[in-house]
């Protein structure tokens, strides 16, 4: 996730992560990291997911759960990455650009999945 560069919000953010982690993902091992991300943003992220299936639904699990609760949403960009998109959005830096691609890779297109499925299912 992409935040302000303001110690409180970022400092919460990673306190409400490694919380969630302890309380719901005991079993795992995963990591949350901080970089300075331009001159005014922070990228938080967790690493340790396996996969993009289990990524997504730890992002749906962080949005059910309310792990962002009280913090302004204008204030962070939440999604997934893949290791290899990663190093292209660290140099390009286009949050915008690939909040898009984001919501259309991954949240559009299981939500379609999904639909298939049941469709296919009746």
């Amino acid at each position: 996730m992409i935040v302000d560069d303001d110690p409180e919000i970022v400092n919460r953010i990673k306190f409400n992560l490694i919380n969630f982690n302890v309380d719901y993902f005991p079993m795992f091992d995963f990591n949350v990291k901080t970089v300075l991300f331009g001159t005014k943003k922070k990228l938080i992220s967790v690493n340790g997911l396996k996969d993009a299936e289990q990524a997504l639904k730890y992002f749906k699990a962080l949005i059910y759960y309310n792990v962002y609760q009280g913090i302004d949403s204008t204030m962070y960009s939440h999604f997934i990455i893949s290791k290899d998109n990663y190093p292209i959005f660290f140099k390009d830096k286009d949050i915008e650009g690939y909040d898009k691609f984001f919501i259309k890779k991954y949240l559009l297109n299981t939500d379609a999945k999904k639909e298939d499925e049941q469709n296919n299912n009746n």
